[in-house]
């Protein structure tokens, strides 16, 4: 293993040492596909996270700082799985819940939909919106969204322009799971980093209702309320 400082971990990782790791997980190079690929990916993006990084890596990871509360939210528009376009200023009132995730249709991507799908009721009563972001395209949006019966906007971000704008990282291009709160002026209140699928649509709603104070503010007007 190199390094460029005592306790800094470099980015780069040799083929031999990605060869010798995987079987120890119980991993084949041949079973790197599918379900399996984004789990790993996603598993060695935090390893390499909690470690640390140095030198370019170390540049490039400070350029995609992600939002933090207290910091306001650019304009920036993306679209819907119906394609319509929709820009994030349109909710400038209420509060808005943005969460980004990895892929349609993978198994922690489905628990977490599901979860706020569940949710999702709670959520309006207190007239808050929920979007969910990834770079899937629109038509992989609106699949996902009829097969698990989604009631709320995913938005279609190909070309990184909303993660570009909220700071999020993209391993191998998939979003980090990181989640957003945002209050009616824009500006960032809480950040769920890192995210657990399970019980995650829980934690939001619990914050929802400490920011609003448990008052639930008037219902969402127009073509906002429809995915």
């Amino acid at each position: 293993m190199t390094s460029g400082q005592p306790g800094m971990v470099s980015c780069a990782m040799p083929t031999h040492r990605v060869g010798w790791l995987l079987p120890r997980c119980g991993l084949e190079w041949g079973n790197m596909r599918n379900g399996v690929l984004l789990p790993v990916l996603l598993a060695l993006t935090a390893i390499a996270s909690a470690l640390g990084v140095s030198g370019g890596c170390a540049r490039v990871l400070a350029r995609r700082q992600h939002l933090s509360p207290g910091d306001r939210v650019p304009e920036v528009a993306a679209r819907k799985q119906n394609g319509n376009s929709v820009a994030l200023s349109q909710y400038r009132g209420h509060p808005l819940v943005v969460y980004f995730y990895p892929k349609d249709r993978t198994s922690g991507c489905t628990i977490e939909a599901h979860e706020f799908r569940v949710g999702y009721p709670e959520f309006k009563e207190l007239g808050v919106e929920v979007l969910g972001v990834s770079n899937d395209d629109v038509a992989s949006h609106e699949d996902f969204c009829t097969k698990e019966g989604l009631p709320f906007p995913l938005l279609a971000d190909p070309d990184q322009t909303m993660a570009r704008a909220f700071g999020v990282k993209a391993t191998l291009g998939f979003y980090q799971r990181i989640t957003f709160l945002l209050d009616g002026d824009g500006v960032v209140r809480q950040v769920f980093d890192p995210v657990h699928p399970a019980g995650h649509a829980r934690e939001v709603l619990a914050a929802v209702k400490g920011l609003a104070g448990g008052t639930p503010q008037s219902p969402l007007a127009g073509d906002q309320t429809r995915p």
